[in-house]
């Protein structure tokens, strides 16, 4: 009789018509140099070919189909579902470099890390890349592998995303909600959230290593939003955040929040004004940014530091 080894991770990829893509994400999850994983495919209602073209991994992974109900459902379908220590979340449409589960592991059980976040690259087109940085401290960002405090986490957490999904690996046992599903943009943001304010003990990981890649595709969630829908879409998260953990929050990460709703809006104006929308549209926008005109100059100012800080393209 042979012992079930349970998966020291739980690898899990939420989808909606990526076929044409996920073989690539599921191939990275193959040919890693470690090996004691579960994967778990959930299809968010695709009405492409995806489930078609998954059946070359029968029996490899485990595959779910819903619904269409928006990609924090699926991975929360996931989550449910998982049997592993350690939770990976992969994205569809992106993919791994070949040692990254053995590299996180290496630091999730040396240091008995919580939540580790690693750096990753932006793949936009042929010999164009975008290397993205987490908007940790400047001074902290060369010197190699990081255990991030409270302080620093939170300072960088609530200023803007700093770990994107496919390179977040957290322990299960820390989850309490999962992904929130009334967000539609930034769910693995709004997840870390959840994480450090309800336990601001957790043990935070950052590897600067460059382990996984970004497709910047057009289906996308954030991909697929251009311009003025993307910035109202973000907007309307940015407020419902605001409402949802105003009170969990310190001073200073609730005024973190108001900035970047602010600096959200000054970019929408731009849209409205670049896509010339309706003068009335534009009025009652800008109406609604000077009624707080003190975080007008420095939603500017970050949101310029942060272009120079976070990218750097070759």
């Amino acid at each position: 009789m042979s012992l079930k080894i349970t998966p020291k991770f739980s690898i899990i990829i939420p989808t909606y018509n990526r076929a044409q893509l996920i073989t690539t994400a599921i191939d990275s999850i193959l040919g890693q140099t470690y090996n004691n994983y579960e994967i778990i495919v959930v299809d968010d209602g695709s009405i492409d070919n995806t489930e078609e073209v998954l059946r070359q991994y029968s029996g490899t992974i485990k595959y779910f189909k819903q619904a269409n109900k928006g990609q924090s459902a699926a991975r929360n379908l996931g989550l449910q579902n998982a049997l592993g220590e350690y939770i990976a979340p992969l994205d569809s449409d992106d993919f791994w470099e070949e040692n990254y589960l053995e590299i996180c592991l290496k630091h999730l059980e040396q240091h008995n890390l919580d939540l580790l976040i690693t750096h990753w690259e932006h793949l936009l087109k042929k010999n164009n890349r975008q290397i993205l940085l987490p908007e940790i401290n400047k001074e902290l960002r060369n010197k190699g592998f990081l255990i991030l405090d409270e302080k620093t986490f939170s300072n960088s957490i609530f200023k803007k995303n700093i770990g994107a999904n496919s390179g977040m690996v957290f322990r299960k046992e820390i989850v309490k909600k999962g992904w929130n599903e009334n967000i539609k943009i930034g769910d693995d943001w709004v997840l870390q959230m959840d994480l450090i304010s309800s336990n601001r003990k957790m043990k935070i990981g950052y590897n600067p290593e460059k382990l996984w890649n970004k497709l910047r595709v057009s289906e996308s969630v954030c991909d697929g939003n251009k311009g003025i829908a993307f910035r109202e879409a973000q907007l309307k998260d940015l407020e419902a955040i605001i409402k949802t953990y105003t009170k969990q929050l310190k001073e200073s990460e609730r005024k973190d929040l108001y900035v970047l709703k602010m600096q959200n809006k000054l970019l929408l104006l731009y849209y409205y004004i670049l896509n010339r929308s309706s003068p009335k549209l534009i009025f009652i926008h800008l109406c609604s940014i000077l009624k707080r005109p003190k975080l007008i100059v420095p939603a500017f100012f970050i949101g310029v530091q942060k272009v120079f800080l976070r990218t750097s393209v070759y």
